[in-house]
């Protein structure tokens, strides 16, 4: 039972570094202290943001410059929110067909297949998605239109 638990290893600030006052989410792995206005950022923050200024770099680059583990670094790629753009620094692996992957855990073609695969068994297709209004007396002319039935 305890195996189907999974913690992030992922630090989360959740009092403000400057003057103590809870934190609020704002998205991205960053957090708003709402009485001074400081921004700090989790682990996943500052990989996104040491991504983002340098372009092309690796895992390696990543640990060593951010100081955050390798299993941190591994785990925010796996949640498919993050990717490397260095080929040669794959080292995650499709789960269905061991394909290296740059982020996430299923390669393009697995995830197609399996999207595919899932669409099928619970019959949903294209037209089944499109909601239709219960309540519109006419499907075809209700556009626009609120109609109400008793």
């Amino acid at each position: 039972m305890s195996e189907d638990i999974h913690i992030s290893p992922v630090k989360v600030p959740t009092e403000c570094e400057k003057c103590g006052t809870k934190l609020e989410y704002h998205g991205l792995g960053s957090y708003i202290c709402p009485a001074c206005g400081n921004i700090q950022l989790d682990d996943f923050g500052v990989i996104s943001e040491f991504l983002r200024a340098n372009q092309g770099a690796t895992i390696k680059d990543i640990v060593y410059e951010t100081g955050i583990s390798r299993e941190v670094v591994e785990y925010c790629l796996e949640s498919g929110e993050l990717a490397v753009a260095n080929e040669e620094d794959y080292f995650l692996t499709c789960h269905k067909c061991g394909k290296k992957i740059s982020g996430g855990r299923y390669c393009k073609e697995c995830y197609a297949s399996l999207t595919g695969d899932l669409k099928q068994a619970f019959g949903v297709t294209a037209f089944s998605l499109r909601k239709k209004n219960p309540f519109a007396e006419n499907q075809n002319n209700s556009a626009g239109k609120v109609r109400f039935k008793r």
